[in-house]
């Protein structure tokens, strides 16, 4: 049980090696012992554990995004290994060609010289040096 105006338990550390009792009222007692809420040792454990949810779901989307960059640039070293560069900046070239090619073929037509003309200047921009 608290007596009103008891005051913390805790040892609050200075900057120079200096320690005092928390001058703050307590609000709880755990084992015997008058906590304020910032030092109450159930408050703490909480407070930890969301701090470690926090980081580790920061750590997942870095690691999901380390992991999307990685694959990425692997792809456009496997299809020019001398510049990987040219083919991500061709990536949307390709696709807008290759949407263009296979809307045609889908409705068993044969593409017009200006798209095959397209879909070439997109894969040379890839295979660029």
């Amino acid at each position: 049980m608290i007596t009103k105006g008891e005051q913390c338990s805790e040892t609050v550390w200075g900057e120079r090696v200096q320690s005092w009792q928390c001058q703050k009222r307590a609000v709880v007692v755990r084992d015997g012992k008058p906590y304020c809420k910032i030092h109450d040792p159930e408050y703490i454990v909480r407070k930890n554990a969301e701090r470690q949810a926090e980081y580790e779901a920061k750590t997942e989307v870095r690691s999901a995004r380390w992991k999307l960059e990685l694959t990425a640039v692997n792809a456009c070293k496997k299809i020019n290994p001398d510049n990987p560069q040219a083919v991500a900046e061709s990536i949307g070239d390709m696709y807008e060609a290759l949407k263009v090619l296979l809307g045609i073929v889908a409705h068993n037509a044969l593409p017009s010289e200006a798209k095959i003309r397209q879909a070439e200047k997109a894969l040379s921009k890839a295979d660029r040096k």
